[in-house]
This record gives C-alpha cells, sequence and structure tokens, in this order.
C-alpha cells in the first residue's frame, strides 16, 4: 500500500470510529459535525430499501432521531477495515430491538461523504 493509501485510510478510520463512539453515547451532534457538505446517508430502514438523504441537514435530523431515546452503549462497533478513504463497518445494536449490520463509509477531506446502512434484523 502507498504511504498516500495508507494516509489515507488512517485519516477516514479515525474519523468513522470518532464516529461510531459519539453513536456509542448517543450524542447525534457530535456525529452529525463529521458529516460532509455534500453528504449522503442511505439508511438501512424502513425496509425493503431504506431511504436516501442528502445534505447535513438530513443526515443531521437522521441521526438525532436514530439515536433519541437509545441506551447509551447498546451500539458495538465489531470490525472495521477499509482501503484508502473508504471503511467498512460491522456492528451490533443491543437493547429492546437487537440489530446487526453494515455501514460502508467514504471519507474525505476529514468528513463523511457517504453512508450506505445495510441492517439485518
Amino acid at each position: 500500500m502507498s504511504p498516500v493509501h495508507l494516509a489515507r485510510l488512517e485519516s477516514a478510520m479515525r474519523v468513522v470510529t470518532e464516529f461510531f463512539t459519539a453513536a456509542k453515547i448517543g450524542d447525534a451532534t457530535r456525529m452529525a459535525r463529521l458529516m460532509g457538505d455534500d453528504c449522503v446517508v442511505e439508511t438501512g430502514g424502513p425496509a425493503p430499501g431504506g431511504a436516501r438523504l442528502t445534505g447535513p441537514e438530513a443526515a443531521a435530523d437522521y441521526l438525532e432521531a436514530l439515536t433519541a431515546g437509545s441506551d447509551p452503549g447498546c451500539i458495538e462497533l465489531e470490525e472495521a477495515f477499509g482501503f484508502s478513504n473508504r471503511c467498512v463497518v460491522r456492528w451490533r445494536r443491543g437493547g429492546a430491538d437487537p440489530t446487526r449490520g453494515v455501514d460502508l463509509f467514504t471519507v474525505r477531506d476529514g468528513s463523511i461523504r457517504e453512508i450506505l446502512s445495510y441492517v439485518k434484523a
């Protein structure tokens, strides 16, 4: 792996790890600050295809709704890997409605530009 790809990967993994750290404590504001101005979020629900949200305001509203009423610590990052500015995260959410999922992230210039979520209920 070239030094440029390695630096991009390290930067992307830092951003994604910070995103999940904020998710674990239910801090939607902190999560939203990591989103880029041109971000796209494809949610894992409602079934079958989820929803496509564009822009930081739509992402912030979604993240606020997602974390509202969540038990702190109910989401666990199980595995993360990536290449260059792309990261794949496998996660598990406990609580009253246990869920597993995978999110595909694109990170550029220190902010999340895309999250594609896939959920297994």
